[in-house]
């Protein structure tokens, strides 16, 4: 009879096996850590948006979080280059450049009708005055008039294209001085606005939340 060598003692525990177990274990850990860090983000984005996003309906805005102060403010820029445009560049130049005649006077003079327009219900919604956007405006037409080409050519509106830009000047500080005091104020509001400012502690209620109510909060069985 042929002897066969000895068996080898069982495997009771496949190292693959095992190690497979431990991955799906590690894997699954992690898919949960990622859910966790998911819903904490989501949590806190809108906790945050809630909380410093100003509501359509507060604002009065067209653009949900967008406030009036914000829209005023970034016409009132935008008025600034316009005006300032005109003040040391197009007026003082006489409507020439590069020893040609052009129509750039009438042309920014559009820009800032425009624009001051634009501004008079904004700043009404703000409480503002708006005296100073319908004078713009009613300045910025009479620039348009002389500010044509022909009327650059014909060198009559010489002279007053340098005076028209001192008036230019008056207009812009006067804006300046709104957009510096707009941001001021708005700078005093945002002292006193809500934020978070222990991250951790808002980490901690929000899972506290999604785990539910501890055996002592739950209160006596009934």
């Amino acid at each position: 009879m042929v002897k066969f060598p000895p068996k080898p003692p069982p495997i009771h525990h496949n190292p693959l096996t095992t190690a497979g177990k431990l991955i799906k274990q590690a894997s699954a850990g992690i898919d949960t850590f990622a859910q966790e860090v998911d819903e904490t983000l989501t949590d806190l984005g809108q906790d945050i948006d809630s909380t410093l996003a100003p509501s359509e309906e507060k604002t009065g805005s067209a653009l949900a979080g967008v406030t009036n102060q914000a829209t005023l403010a970034w016409q009132l820029d935008h008025l600034i280059d316009d005006l300032l445009h005109l003040e040391v560049d197009h007026l003082p130049l006489q409507g020439i450049i590069d020893g040609k005649p052009c129509d750039c006077i009438a042309k920014a003079a559009r820009e800032a009708r425009r624009h001051a327009i634009e501004t008079v219900p904004i700043a009404a919604r703000q409480g503002v005055d708006a005296k100073i956007f319908t004078e713009i405006a009613r300045w910025a037409n009479h620039l348009i008039d002389i500010g044509t080409l022909d009327a650059v050519r014909s060198g009559k509106y010489d002279q007053e294209y340098l005076e028209q830009s001192g008036t230019a000047s008056n207009f812009r500080k006067q804006l300046e001085a709104m957009l510096s005091q707009l941001r001021k104020s708005h700078r005093q509001e945002c002292e006193t606005c809500p934020s978070i400012l222990n991250l951790k502690t808002f980490l901690d209620e929000r899972r506290a939340q999604r785990a539910g109510p501890t055996d002592s909060e739950a209160g006596p069985p009934a």
